[in-house]
């Protein structure tokens, strides 16, 4: 048929297919639609005490973090946007080193094997660790997994982020910006 429309790629566009859906699970994330990503509800409500342990097995404590703002991210190497997630953590954590903590707290069923598996050196900003308590995720009020609780410099809630996202860009990118450009009060 003479004018009909063509549905496809175009042939000029098709040798940058590959590098356009390399970017897909990004751009997926990024451009996420629906309400804002982090719940202020809470904002100011100081955070229950969390304490949760490093690979040597030493505790690590919410309070012990003060002076920092803390990302208290909730995942599990089994669960597609947390693994999705890590790398704009790992960005954001690099670039606010002083500032800022990411505790990245699985909540692997086998423990310390099904993360060294996953984690390796990839993420050499982050601080993994295992919760000392089964039920930490359901005291920080995580319904599922990512689930994030930002923290400010004196143990106070920010927001909460309770699904995978870009860290590096948009909405959290300005919030984290926000939130380690307000000095220590004292």
């Amino acid at each position: 048929m003479i004018g009909a429309p063509r549905f496809g790629i175009s042939r000029r566009l098709l040798p940058l297919a590959p590098l356009m859906l390399a970017f897909l699970p990004a751009a997926a994330l990024a451009q996420q639609a629906g309400p804002p990503i982090a719940i202020t509800r809470f904002q100011g409500k100081v955070v229950p005490p969390v304490t949760v342990s490093d690979r040597s097995g030493k505790p690590i404590r919410l309070a012990d973090l003060r002076g920092r703002i803390v990302i208290v991210n909730m995942w599990a190497t089994w669960c597609g946007p947390c693994r999705a997630e890590m790398p704009t953590l790992e960005s954001l954590a690099a670039r606010y080193q002083k500032d800022l903590v990411v505790l990245a707290v699985s909540n692997d069923e086998g423990g310390w094997p099904d993360v060294d598996q996953f984690w390796k050196t990839q993420f050499p900003h982050l601080r993994v660790a295992l919760p000392s308590n089964p039920d930490l995720a359901v005291r920080l009020g995580a319904i599922g997994l990512p689930y994030s609780l930002i923290v400010d410099r004196e143990g106070r809630e920010i927001a909460r982020v309770p699904r995978g996202a870009d860290w590096i860009h948009g909405e959290l990118a300005a919030l984290i910006a926000r939130s380690v450009s307000q000095p220590t009060k004292g």
